[in-house]
């Protein structure tokens, strides 16, 4: 992931487990982690590397010696990188446990230590709060707080990716702007805003999870490209260097867009050749989707401003929240519970 190397991912269209002996353990010593954190290392993958393989037959003797606090119960979900499970401890929980294999061939220490490094300094109600990490010889682990909800994505799919009502809506976009503008504001670039990197309850809390390819720096330019093709900004697509802040306002559109009109803003493909001609391909505004229902001027109006292709032209988080559609409060207390029990129900 690093250079020039693109690792984009493709968005998908639109019992109780015991692990028993493999549950991680906690280590008394300063762990592998601690050790590279303290040295402040901010240079190449490779130096790391090296770290790691010195210390690894070390590490691995200490792993095996200490039993583990976390019992894991249910696996929650999975990606690219990693695997999440719900946990309890002797004192409590339930907790989310990020299990990240090593053996992963896109396994990547540095990206590894700014979710670390992210997670340690983001205290924010609409982010998944970062409680411990630890290692074993095989594996990283990440414990969160657990939050009961679902990934909107999975919310609406199950109802066809029938277009949110958009008081609901804005209610939600002005939570994840909130959240997002809270992390750059701390020099943290999420690059994987996605509807499954967003958790919704029942009451339409949302929650902001997975900075496993943020980025934690002062001006928020980068020079590797990651994240979720149809969420990229053109700029990203593009391989050009980019300003991580302002990839994910464009990455936040999408996100509204799709839950608004139940489907991508862009056909990947055309968007890609429109782009590279100079041009951004018409949006159609839901008209394809028979669920279509007519959104306000104001929330058109936002979203045109968002999908501005040169980034140093396009609107900050501070910005759009000056806009007119976010001045509006909504009661959306009766919206909320029908949407995720219907969703919920669908699966059941």
């Amino acid at each position: 992931m690093e250079g020039n190397n693109a690792n984009f991912f493709a968005s998908p269209r639109m019992k109780r487990k015991n692990v028993g002996p493999q549950s991680p353990s906690r280590q008394t010593e300063k762990p592998l982690l601690t050790q590279l954190f303290e040295k402040k290392y901010e240079t190449s993958k490779d130096q790391v590397r090296q770290m790691v393989e010195a210390t690894l037959a070390v590490e691995e003797t200490k792993f095996n010696q200490n039993p583990s606090p976390y019992e894991i119960d249910i696996k929650l979900g999975s990606g690219v990188f990693s695997e999440v499970f719900s946990a309890i401890t002797n004192d409590g929980g339930p907790y989310a446990l990020k299990r990240i294999a090593k053996k992963n061939p896109k396994f990547s220490w540095k990206l590894v230590l700014r979710e670390i490094a992210a997670g340690k300094k983001l205290q924010h109600k609409g982010i998944v709060r970062f409680r411990d990490h630890f290692e074993t010889a095989n594996n990283v682990y990440i414990v969160m707080d657990y939050f009961q909800g679902r990934d909107l994505y999975s919310l609406m799919e199950q109802t066809d990716f029938r277009p949110l009502d958009e008081p609901l809506v804005r209610h939600l976009f002005k939570q994840l702007i909130d959240a997002i503008g809270y992390a750059h504001q701390e020099g943290v670039s999420h690059r994987d805003i996605k509807l499954e990197n967003v958790l919704v309850n029942a009451a339409c809390d949302l929650k902001v999870i997975d900075f496993g390819l943020c980025a934690v720096q002062a001006d928020g330019y980068c020079s590797d490209y990651v994240g979720t093709a149809d969420y990229a900004a053109p700029e990203v697509l593009m391989r050009e260097p980019y300003n991580g802040f302002k990839a994910d306002v464009w990455s936040c559109g999408v996100f509204l867009y799709a839950i608004l009109y139940g489907e991508f803003p862009f056909d990947l493909d055309e968007f890609l050749q429109e782009i590279k001609e100079g041009n951004l391909p018409e949006l159609s505004w839901g008209a394809e989707n028979p669920a279509f229902k007519s959104a306000s001027d104001d929330a058109k109006n936002i979203i045109q401003q968002i999908f501005t292709v040169d980034p140093k032209k396009r609107p900050t988080i501070a910005e759009l929240k000056q806009h007119a559609w976010f001045q509006t409060e909504d009661n959306v207390e009766k919206l909320c519970a029908p949407f995720f029990e219907m969703a919920v129900s669908s699966v059941e």
